[in-house]
């Protein structure tokens, strides 16, 4: 005979005693009691296992306004324009993206690196924001790169969670070919320690910058 404590359904609990036979044991499971009048537990084979994290995925945006931007640098003569635009509208993550874009494609790379490091760190640090999109952060190796920052730019990109993207596979091509392309101490310099000659000058295969897709 045993003492059972037994769950109530008002929350508490209650004292029981028991006779134990054959049948109430679980043949699926010998170590799970079943007392007549009680439900028997069920078991679970499941167990729950961690969400992996993501990059938050680069948005679609039914805009006018990025829409107009789309058609206007679609010509290097639109650029300004684009820009004009931009400066005026109202300030969030998607028109200061698009901004930064058009800035590197017009040549004004500091800024477009200032917008996005803003962007895509945390203020006061160098920690990257997880809930960034990864097309953020391509922008701001993308502009490092144009900066004459290769190491910066590739120490970006190596730490996105879809880092095999094409625009990262661009950029990882580009560097590899300028890289090719030094002076022998210099290209082992960099080899070795990832240390980049002054002013250094990346040539691009690629138009600089993506923008999130307008829909509609």
């Amino acid at each position: 005979m045993f003492f059972l404590f037994v769950p109530a359904h008002d929350g508490g609990c209650r004292c029981a005693f028991a006779r134990l036979q054959p049948s109430h044991f679980n043949e699926s499971n010998p170590m799970a009691l079943h007392i007549k009048g009680e439900a028997a537990p069920k078991l679970s084979s499941k167990t729950e296992s961690p969400l992996k994290p993501q990059a938050a995925p680069a948005k679609s945006h039914n805009d006018p306004l990025l829409e107009r931007v789309v058609h206007l640098i679609s010509h290097d003569s639109g650029i300004p324009k684009a820009i004009d635009l931009l400066r005026a509208a109202n300030a969030n993550p998607t028109t200061k993206n698009a901004l930064a874009v058009c800035l590197m494609r017009a040549g004004q790379v500091d800024e477009a690196v200032r917008i996005l490091r803003s962007l895509t760190l945390n203020p006061g640090s160098t920690w990257e924001r997880a809930d960034v999109p990864s097309l953020y952060k391509r922008n701001f190796a993308t502009a490092l790169l144009m900066s004459g920052l290769p190491a910066g730019c590739l120490s970006v990109i190596r730490t996105l969670p879809d880092a095999t993207h094409p625009r990262c596979q661009e950029i990882e091509a580009d560097v590899r070919a300028w890289a090719r392309s030094l002076p022998f101490w210099k290209r082992w310099d960099w080899r070795l320690n990832q240390v980049e000659p002054k002013n250094a000058v990346i040539p691009l295969s690629f138009v600089p910058g993506e923008l999130e897709t307008p829909r509609g």
